[in-house]
């Protein structure tokens, strides 16, 4: 032991033994470049179970575990400009370093996400929006004995299970766009959790899309036909009727309802879908 406590070992001896957690990979090869408005993702060697700190400015940043590494996701806001950043990056251990791993952010003719009707165009947005929300620390459903919806909606009243969206979901990433289902009797939404709602939009289409404002950038999102139950920024307490759907109309291209759950990450809003498709890609 007292090798190790001998801090005379001289520099780049035994490096993988003696190195600090935190020291073991070099930050500058990873050579990171973003673009405002959109994700920028990079992976670290996995030294411990811990989940490590990394903060982008005051954003603590999304980690996902993928087994023999972490996975960080850091949502670059359109308000950026371009330039040279850092990003604060931690392992949790005490005899962990701090790093400074150095990105920078590019000009480019961007479009906003969200701020007209086009955003919901065919349902296909920029940001795909399949949702089977894994690996979000809010809910876990991979440990959960419980196979039922982040939404407090009667699953009676779905014509699928809930088993069965969530294979479509993890089937087909790329094709699906909702975790939902069509609803065959008369069924009132009522509010997942505490909330404020944020936006109400009425569409030509008669469809409904509503999104609640659960505090720690967290979100639900509604697209449904029916009537809602509440107004532009009234709160909502959990288990409160929030909407009347009615039954689905034939075949349509708007399964009622679509449910998504989407998460806000240093401005930008981020699909899970784009968790799935990491979690395939192993």
């Amino acid at each position: 032991s007292s090798a190790v406590e001998d801090s005379s070992i001289k520099e780049g001896e035994n490096d993988a033994l003696e190195a600090p957690i935190g020291a073991r990979f070099d930050t500058q090869q990873l050579n990171l470049s973003a673009t405002s408005n959109s994700l920028l993702t990079f992976t670290v060697p996995k030294l411990n179970s811990n989940l490590p700190i990394a903060r982008f400015g005051t954003q603590n940043l999304l980690i996902i575990d993928r087994t023999n590494e972490w996975l960080v996701v850091v949502a670059i806001d359109q308000n950026v400009r371009s330039g040279d950043y850092l990003i604060y990056f931690r392992y949790d251990d005490e005899d962990a370093q701090a790093l400074s791993i150095p990105f920078a952010v590019e000009e480019k003719n961007r479009r906003d996400f969200g701020e007209d009707d086009t955003f919901f165009e065919d349902r296909q947005p920029a940001r795909p929006t399949v949702v089977w929300p894994r690996n979000l620390s809010a809910i876990d459903f991979e440990n959960s004995s419980e196979s039922k919806l982040p939404f407090s909606l009667p699953n009676s009243n779905l014509t699928e299970s809930i088993e069965t969206l969530v294979e479509r979901s993890r089937s087909r990433p790329r094709e699906a766009t909702a975790l939902g289902g069509q609803v065959r009797n008369d069924t009132t939404l009522l509010a997942p959790s505490q909330a404020i709602v944020a936006n109400l939009i009425y569409s030509e289409d008669e469809t409904w899309t509503l999104i609640l404002d659960h505090g720690r950038s967290t979100y639900s999102l509604f697209s449904f036909q029916g009537e809602a139950n509440v107004t532009l920024g009234s709160g909502v307490d959990q288990g409160q009727p929030i909407a009347e759907l009615t039954p689905s109309q034939g075949d349509t291209n708007y399964p009622q309802p679509d449910l998504y759950w989407w998460v806000s990450l240093n401005g930008a809003i981020i699909s899970p879908s784009l968790l799935l498709e990491w979690q395939s890609a192993e």
